[in-house]
């Protein structure tokens, strides 16, 4: 259940950027001052140069101008990208006439809760600060909202088959095989070749490789890895090597996207015959379709980016001559203005 969480914030987080839309600001007590500040303008003035966020000495004004540019040297560059991609997002939804409200958003987090078996507050704190640096509003605007509007946005294109829920029946109570495997880098061709024969002949040299691998997370369980089912979505050389083997029997060197990988069947898992079909039919329905959707947000959103042909011209302000020589070309590049006509020599 954990993973399909994790599958979700991937995704969101992946397409947004992890970066934070807002930073908090002088978060401590207040200071007393001799005499009450003037009013600050009305909110809905369009002069952004004199709404006032703060007072110094009494009557000094600091501007949301001000508070923005400030921002904007320290974070704009982080969290450009993130506002962009939540535009277009935005842009596209507001034209199919897509929306989430407030009660979706909490109801989303609600149930992010419940899959990870968590309450609110430890997953604000354990989970949404600690592991992702962002406050509850961050999460809300920057995760989850546009979690909820991708997946609107892209339900009508999925369709779940009878065969796709059996898949899941089989991947998720059907027979598996726990298997050790060993992946050797794509840069380590060599090494596979010459290694792959002392693997063969006993059970420790396997070990030993496994546990002395390049990949460290592989290492640290001895090549072990989640038990492999039928339709369970890994390799698909992987999966008919573990299903062709017995129990002690090494695979052939199969070329995946991480490296050569072999791997060891261990111990032939039999199917979970307690659980039947249409006790799960449903459940099963609901994670088919949350992973095609998983699957279905990259694509729509690539096209949406390609649509919108976004430009960013924020630079470092480091050197203003070349931050504005740089946003001059990119704009001619994606032929918003005209290019500039060369100097008479």
């Amino acid at each position: 259940m954990a993973t399909r969480i994790h599958g979700r914030l991937g995704v969101a987080l992946g397409l947004l950027g992890s970066a934070a839309l807002g930073f908090w600001l002088g978060r401590g007590p207040q200071s007393a001052v001799a005499a009450p500040p003037p009013p600050a303008p009305s909110a809905s003035s369009s002069d952004y140069s004199q709404r006032v966020v703060a007072y110094i000495y009494g009557s000094m004004p600091i501007t949301r101008e001000d508070l923005g540019e400030y921002l904007i040297a320290r974070h704009g560059l982080d969290t450009v990208e993130l506002l962009v991609n939540k535009r277009i997002i935005e842009h596209a939804c507001d034209k199919a006439g897509v929306t989430v409200s407030e009660a979706e958003v909490e109801a989303a987090i609600l149930a992010d809760c419940a899959t990870i078996q968590v309450k609110r507050e430890e997953f604000i704190n354990n989970v949404i600060k600690k592991n992702f640096g962002k406050t509850i509003y961050e999460w809300k605007e920057d995760v989850i909202k546009p979690r909820l509007l991708l997946t609107k946005l892209v339900k009508d294109r999925i369709t779940v088959a009878d065969d796709d829920v059996r898949k899941a029946f089989d991947a998720n109570y059907g027979e598996k095989r726990e298997v050790r495997i060993v992946i050797w880098p794509g840069n380590e061709k060599r090494a596979a070749m010459q290694e792959y024969d002392d693997l063969r002949k006993d059970e420790q040299g396997f070990d030993r490789k496994a546990r002395s691998q390049a990949n460290a997370a592989l290492a640290a369980t001895g090549g072990r890895i989640k038990p492999i089912a039928h339709n369970c979505g890994v390799h698909p050389e992987v999966e008919k090597a573990a299903f062709s083997l017995r129990p002690g029997e090494i695979s052939s060197q199969i070329g995946t996207d991480e490296g050569i990988l072999v791997l060891k069947v261990d111990k032939v898992v039999p199917p979970d015959m307690s659980v039947k079909f249409e006790d799960k039919r449903e459940e099963l329905r609901k994670e088919v379709f949350e992973k095609k959707v998983t699957a279905e947000i990259p694509v729509v959103f690539k096209k949406l980016r390609e649509d919108a042909k976004p430009v960013i011209i924020l630079k470092r302000a480091s050197d203003p001559v070349a931050q504005k020589a740089e946003a001059r070309q990119e704009l001619e590049q994606a032929g918003m203005i005209q290019p500039a006509p060369p100097k008479p020599r």
